[in-house]
């Protein structure tokens, strides 16, 4: 009776940190936030641009067409950056995001 209650708690311990470590590593990768980040602060840019569009307002709409831009050529770095980081899956989720981002600031860019 002993014996059996000493390995049931022995496998309950060693189930916890199990558990416990499998709940630890199933988080979003700080790269994959990082990277998230970036399109979100990027999908901004385009709205703000989006917004400047629509009141025709020259000087802003150059402005945030310069910042955008810096954003498109920064993308491509932080890409061969992070690739060795993050999961293939992940990445071309991310980089299905931006270019689906992109594709909304081109077609705004050509209407103005």
């Amino acid at each position: 009776m002993l014996k059996t209650r000493s390995l049931l708690i022995t496998i309950i311990v060693f189930s916890t940190i199990l558990g416990l470590m499998a709940l630890m590593g199933c988080g979003p990768s700080k790269e994959k936030q990082q990277m998230s980040g970036f399109l979100s602060e990027y999908n901004q840019a385009v709205k703000a641009y989006t917004e400047l569009s629509k009141k025709a307002d020259t000087n802003g709409i150059s402005e945030m067409k310069t910042k955008v831009d810096s954003f498109m050529s920064r993308w491509s770095d932080l890409k061969m950056e992070m690739a060795a980081e993050i999961t293939p899956q992940d990445l071309n989720q991310l980089d299905d995001e931006f270019k689906m981002i992109t594709k909304k600031y081109q077609s705004i860019s050509t209407t103005t």
